[in-house]
C-alpha cells in the first residue's frame, strides 16, 4: 500500500470499519502484503488473504512468521473472479482498491457476496464531478490505465450500489472517503505551491 497521507487515512478508516464488524474470520481479496489480515487479528479469529502476486504473498507469509501468527493466518494465490472457498466461509470479506483493476468487477462482486456470511467491505476510487479539477475522472484518465496503476474501470457510487445489489448484497452505506491529497499534490507542483 502506498504510504502517502491519503492512503494512510484510507487504511485507518478501513481498519476501523473492520473492527466495528468484529469478525471471527476475515478474507482480504487482493491482500498484497496482508495489512488488513494482520490488523484484524484478535485472539481466536482467523485471517485469510488472497492475491495474484506470488511476490506479495511471500512477503505476507514472511511477515506472518515474524509476527508469530502463522497458525491464525493463511495467504493463498487466487483470483477474485473465482474464489476457492465455500459459500459463506467468512464473516467479513474485504476488497480494497482492487475492483478497478479487474476484467470483470461484476463477477468479482458476486464472488465476494458468495463467500461472505455477514459483511462485505469494498473500497474503490469513485469518480465524481465534484472531484477537484477532474481528479479521478474517467475522461481525464483514458491513458492513465496504460501507464499507472492499471485502473481499467471507474465507478460512481450509483454503479457500485447497483453492482452490490445485483450480487445479492444489501447496501448498508456508501461512505465517501476523500481528502485534500489530490489538491495538495497539485498545489505542490505549482511554483510557490503550499505543502
Amino acid at each position: 500500500m502506498r504510504r502517502d497521507e491519503f492512503h494512510s487515512f484510507l487504511a485507518t478508516r478501513i481498519e476501523s470499519v473492520i473492527k466495528d464488524c468484529a469478525p471471527q474470520s476475515l478474507l482480504d481479496v487482493g491482500c498484497a502484503e496482508g495489512r488488513y489480515v494482520f490488523s484484524s487479528l484478535t485472539g481466536s479469529n482467523r485471517g485469510v488473504g488472497v492475491d495474484v502476486s506470488d511476490a506479495k504473498l511471500e512477503r505476507a507469509r514472511l511477515l506472518a512468521s515474524q509476527l508469530g501468527v502463522t497458525e491464525s493466518t493463511s495467504f493463498i494465490h487466487a483470483d477474485a473472479h473465482d474464489l476457492p472457498f465455500e459459500n459463506g466461509s467468512f464473516d467479513v470479506v474485504l476488497c480494497s482498491q482492487v475492483l478497478e483493476h479487474l476484467n470483470n468487477p461484476n463477477q468479482a462482486m458476486q464472488e465476494l457476496s458468495r463467500v461472505a456470511s455477514s459483511h462485505v467491505i469494498v473500497s474503490t476510487p469513485v469518480w465524481s464531478c465534484l472531484s477537484p479539477l477532474g481528479f479521478g475522472s474517467p475522461y481525464r484518465s483514458r491513458d492513465y490505465k496504460l501507464c499507472k496503476d492499471g485502473h481499467i474501470h471507474w465507478f460512481s457510487s450509483q454503479k457500485l450500489r447497483k453492482m452490490a445489489q445485483e450480487s445479492g448484497l444489501d447496501v448498508c452505506r456508501i461512505e465517501p472517503i476523500c481528502g485534500r491529497y489530490p489538491l495538495r499534490r497539485l498545489l505542490r507542483s505549482l511554483p510557490g505551491g503550499g505543502a
